[in-house]
């Protein structure tokens, strides 16, 4: 067994144990799990707005793949982009955290408090994308000498499925921040 594959093994052996941690029930250290149950709890009562994100920006994504494989330098500069929206969440986090609902009344305080929640939530889901697709941009670096169409094919879809979801979930809190006011 040669060094790329040896290496290949640990990525993905690595991998599966990383998001088994990340995503485990009652996590003290880091709780995935309970972000994406808060995200994905706002489309309950909204299943078009699921369809339109989840699902066809997987078609697009399939589609867009077919058209051009990424390459090292694509994920090179994704990992910038990646890190720059990070950077923003960040802000949005902190902008939202500071709210004094204190000049609130009632039902007004209720309803920017709920507002307050989910846009909390859209924004740690974000930054959650943002750090994965930092992570397989990183691992696609290191395997971008492989000339297996397959596996660049399915990660580029992975890696456009990611930035568009990303996308739109960064117009939902944008749209969120606005209702703020």
């Amino acid at each position: 067994m040669g060094k790329t594959q040896m290496g290949i093994i640990l990525i993905i052996i690595s991998s599966v144990f990383i998001l088994l941690g990340l995503f485990r029930k009652r996590n003290n250290f880091i709780d995935l799990n309970s972000v994406f149950v808060k995200h994905f709890s706002m489309f309950k009562t909204a299943r078009i707005q699921f369809i339109v994100i989840y699902i066809c920006t997987l078609i697009l994504a399939i589609g867009i793949s077919l058209v051009y494989v990424a390459d090292g330098t694509l994920y090179q500069n994704i990992i910038v982009v990646m890190s720059i929206f990070a950077s923003m969440l960040m802000a949005m986090l902190s902008v939202i955290k500071s709210k004094d609902l204190s000049k609130y009344n009632g039902d007004d305080k209720k309803r920017i408090d709920g507002i307050m929640k989910e846009t909390d939530a859209q924004v740690m889901y974000c930054t959650c994308i943002c750090m994965f697709e930092i992570i397989v941009s990183l691992i696609m670096i290191a395997l971008s000498n492989l000339d297996i169409p397959t596996i660049l094919t399915i990660m580029s879809v992975i890696t456009y499925y990611l930035i568009e979801i990303l996308t739109l979930n960064i117009l939902i809190v944008v749209k969120r921040l606005g209702k703020l006011t």
